[in-house]
Parts: C-alpha cells; structure tokens; sequence
C-alpha cells in the first residue's frame, strides 16, 4: 500500500513538472474526466440520491461498482462523440443546476420528481432535468 502511495505520489509530480514544461497545456478535457465529473453531480451527496445511483449503475451484489460503471458508461459515450467538448460544458452546468435544485429534503426530492419525471415512477426526473436544461442552456435560454 505505502509503495503504491508513493509511485502516485512520485507520478503526480512528475505528471505535474511535465506540464509545466509543456507550458501547462493541460487545459483539455478527457471524456473520463468530464465523465466523472457528471457522475458525481447525478451521484448527488444524499442518503437517497446515492442508492438511487447505485441501484442504476451498480452491477455487482452489493452494487459498490456503479461509480466506475457510470463513469465508463458515459466516457464511452462521449469517445463516440469527439466533438462534443462544449456540450460537456453545458451538460455539467445543466447537472450541477438540477443538482442544486433537487435539494436534499425528502421534500424538494419529492417535487424534483414530480416536476421532472415523465415515467409511472417518476425515476427518470434526473435525466429529464439535465437534458431539459442543457437543451435550454444550448439555445441561450438559461433555465435556473
């Protein structure tokens, strides 16, 4: 364990000095990073949201692999499409929009659903909410 700390450690700051040679070109944003950062806002920080999450991308018997599950379902996602860096953008902003308006009571998750989810069990509200915001977002129609 201590060797691969260090070997991290050792890496990142190699990683770090390579950057800063390169003129810290490291601007750029890969389809894992960008997916991660979407998982985590879909994710969200509740009790609630999170085994909802894991119920969605889990895969094994105690579903504690559904982070690396969404994050390489939506990098490969974003691989199939190379150009879509400002629409990543946009849909981080979207996710951390809805994020923010789910809220974490059990109330405003309750009407979060209502508002947004278009199936009997209303389960599908955080997609319809990124998607209609991102949607709004692109057309300049910042929705809040």
């Amino acid at each position: 364990m201590r060797k691969t700390a260090l070997t991290t450690a050792i890496l990142t700051v190699a990683l770090a000095g390579v950057a800063q040679a390169d003129g810290g070109s490291t601007t750029t944003t890969s389809p894992t990073a960008t997916a991660q950062q979407l998982c985590r806002a879909e994710r969200g920080t509740s009790t609630v949201t999170r085994d909802a999450f894991a119920a969605k991308y889990g895969t094994n018997k105690n579903k504690s692999n559904a982070f690396g599950k969404c994050v390489s379902k939506t990098a490969a996602a974003q691989r199939a499409q190379p150009a879509s860096a400002p629409s990543d953008a946009i849909e981080i902003s979207a996710a951390k929009a809805c994020s923010t308006e789910r809220g974490t009571t059990t109330e405003t998750l309750s009407a979060f659903a209502q508002k947004y989810g278009a199936n009997k069990s209303k389960s599908n509200a955080w997609g319809k909410c990124v998607s209609t915001t991102a949607k709004a977002k692109a057309k300049g129609k910042h929705k809040s």
